[in-house]
């Protein structure tokens, strides 16, 4: 399936940049936090159910049922323990469960995103009277998507994968996370989505991951597009490696790798369904390309602090037909709300940020001179 060339900016912009209410069941019930019974080792969760859930662990995946007790509807979410998006993206997971091959050629009513949550929610219209719930989550360590079919209103449905998505943990030590960030995106059209921005530390290097997902309008339905972009940085803020990989439709688009060699020296790889091609890059300055994390820095100590108006910064463009390096221009635009211009080229991002340098609201304009909102909030953390 092709990629627009308005979904693809909308992603693109929202990684370099770095709701809907809850709905209750109408009538009151007697759900208590239940531990999920997650094989030893894998998982730890606490959802609101009235009756035990039902867990199956399978190759790489646990499905979790939840029974209907006469007043909510069943539900059955399915994880994924993998950190390729191959193995663990949303809609590859939900065609193990629901007939959710071609959501571009569906009816998709009720799209957002969780106010605090990197969920996007979503019913499929199956006929005038059946549809079914979709969910979608995504961080750095997991994934998981939960469906359930309605029959008239839907009960508990939201409240219990915001609840799942809020506690769901590894059982074993993770890293020691400095930052998380979460930033709800939209477009003018109603299409809805979200990026989340982790950074863990290592010893004295770091690790920067960016989990993606984009559920834009196409007629009736979405193509639904999930982004990972992970760097693995060395104590000097620059990368020693990085990956992007791009799913459209449960479909691998685009696959990215740089590897430092040493100082501003890069090899590179890229796979795309028209095939692979690998190669050499040198950067500009000696040191190599500036990680995330370093970025998010100079911001702070140079436009924030007003020691500068502005600076540019060389970045590696998988998308680019030429694999070469791009250049993104960051200026002061105003101090009061303090907001800057971030330019790749011609497409230029004007961005609120705090005191810290970090984004508060994005505005991005795109092909057809749609809008590409971002709001963005730390959730934990600081660098």
């Amino acid at each position: 399936m092709p990629v627009s060339p308005k979904a693809a900016a909308a992603l693109i912009t929202a990684t370099l940049m770095f709701a809907s209410p809850l709905s209750h069941a109408a009538t009151e019930d007697t759900a208590k936090p239940r531990p999920i019974p997650f094989p030893e080792g894998t998982y730890v969760a606490d959802v609101d159910w009235p009756l035990p859930a039902i867990v199956k662990a399978e190759a790489g995946r646990i499905v979790v049922e939840f029974p209907t007790d006469g007043r909510r509807n069943p539900l059955t979410c399915i994880i994924s323990q993998a950190l390729d998006l191959g193995e663990r993206s949303a809609i590859a997971l939900a065609r193990d469960t629901a007939d959710l091959s071609d959501l571009s050629r569906a009816v998709i009513t009720d799209l957002s995103v969780g106010p605090q949550v990197p969920v996007v929610f979503m019913t499929v219209q199956r006929t005038k009277l059946t549809s079914t719930a979709v969910a979608t989550f995504r961080d750095a360590e997991t994934s998981f998507v939960c469906l359930s079919g309605i029959a008239g209103t839907p009960s508990g449905f939201r409240r219990a994968v915001t609840e799942l998505a809020t506690s769901l943990r590894p059982a074993r030590p993770a890293a020691d996370v400095s930052l998380v960030r979460l930033c709800r995106l939209r477009l003018d059209d109603g299409s809805v989505g979200f990026e989340r921005w982790e950074v863990s530390k290592h010893g004295r290097d770091r690790s920067s991951a960016v989990t993606s997902s984009l559920a834009y309008r196409h007629h009736d339905g979405v193509d639904f597009m999930e982004l990972d972009a992970r760097e693995a940085i060395d104590p000097l803020g620059r990368i020693k490696q990085a990956t992007l990989v791009r799913m459209v439709a449960g479909k691998p688009q685009v696959r990215s790798l740089i590897r430092r060699r040493e100082g501003a020296s890069y090899d590179y790889e890229v796979v795309t369904s028209a095939g692979s091609r690998t190669g050499h890059f040198l950067t500009q300055r000696p040191t190599g390309l500036p990680s995330s994390v370093a970025v998010a820095k100079r911001i702070r100590a140079e436009l924030v602090s007003g020691r500068v108006a502005t600076f540019a910064i060389e970045i590696w463009d998988p998308f680019s037909p030429h694999k070469e390096l791009s250049q993104l221009a960051y200026s002061l635009e105003a101090r009061s709300p303090l907001t800057i211009d971030v330019a790749q080229g011609a497409r230029h991002s004007r961005q609120l940020v705090e005191d810290n340098g970090f984004v508060k609201r994005a505005e991005t304009i795109l092909s057809g001179n749609e809008k590409l909102v971002s709001e963005c909030e730390t959730q934990r953390g600081a660098l």
